[in-house]
């Protein structure tokens, strides 16, 4: 059984740490790390479901050991609290899922060809020929080898606390499970990817109820609201706080 641990993780501070923008990342829905657009695809294999009590719906990329190690992950990264729901609520794994099985995964826009200059803090930013999905799969892999060796049990299965520490970890980089991507490098894919799940369009399939817009008080989709809102857009002293509405959604003011 895994124990909470006392202290969770400050989801203010989380946004802050991250570099959030939040109206970039908010109404850049699935975004890889080169800014390519990651769209899902309508395929899906029965491996897991929602119905049988999994945190996730069907699954399309993960299988159920990997897709438990990503809720594990993304919810000690945004646990749910007072304020909100957390990244299990908003359905992270379901927004990761599809877009590693879509655009996104499979290097849609991303430049493959080298040279790849290193560190990616040398000004060339993302450089590697992997596929953001087999990054994914052999990362996943090293995060089970390393929670098993530590602690005698996959990830998903430590305690709160043991996993808040394996995460640091992987942010500082030098795991030795981690042969074929860097440890630091995966975990900050890791955390971008996370957090375009929790604050993207719900249409990808995170940002489940709209709960993160919610959080950070977005109103989601301007052009849900029509012409009314082009009334509003240069009125700076006017509040705007219509309820967020997502792709697909109309309403009234």
């Amino acid at each position: 059984m895994k124990e909470e641990s006392p202290q969770r993780v400050d989801r203010a501070a989380f946004l802050v740490l991250g570099g959030v923008a939040v109206a970039a990342v908010a109404g850049a829905a699935g975004c890889g790390p080169n800014g390519a657009q990651s769209g899902a695809t309508a395929s899906a294999s029965p491996s897991a479901s929602a119905a049988s009590g999994a945190p996730y719906g069907f699954l399309r990329f993960f299988n159920s050991t990997e897709a438990n190690a990503v809720v594990a992950m993304a919810e000690r990264i945004f646990p749910a609290d007072a304020s909100g729901p957390g990244a299990t609520d908003l359905h992270v794994v379901d927004f990761l899922d599809g877009q590693l099985d879509g655009a996104y995964g499979r290097g849609a826009k991303t430049y493959r060809h080298g040279p790849w200059p290193q560190p990616q803090s040398s000004g060339h930013g993302w450089q590697t020929p992997a596929l953001p999905r087999d990054i994914y799969r052999g990362a996943l892999a090293a995060v089970d080898a390393h929670a098993q060796k530590k602690h005698g049990a996959p990830f998903a299965q430590t305690t709160s606390d043991q996993q808040d520490a394996m995460l640091r970890e992987f942010e500082k980089g030098g795991v030795a499970a981690f042969t074929e991507f860097p440890a630091d490098q995966f975990f900050a894919m890791f955390l971008g990817d996370v957090t375009r799940g929790l604050f993207s369009d719900p249409f990808y399939g995170g940002n489940r109820d709209k709960g993160g817009w919610k959080f950070l008080g977005f109103p989601g989709d301007p052009m849900a609201y029509g012409d009314r809102y082009a009334q509003l857009v240069d009125q700076f002293d006017t509040p705007y706080t219509p309820a967020p509405m997502a792709n697909g959604e109309r309403g009234a003011m």
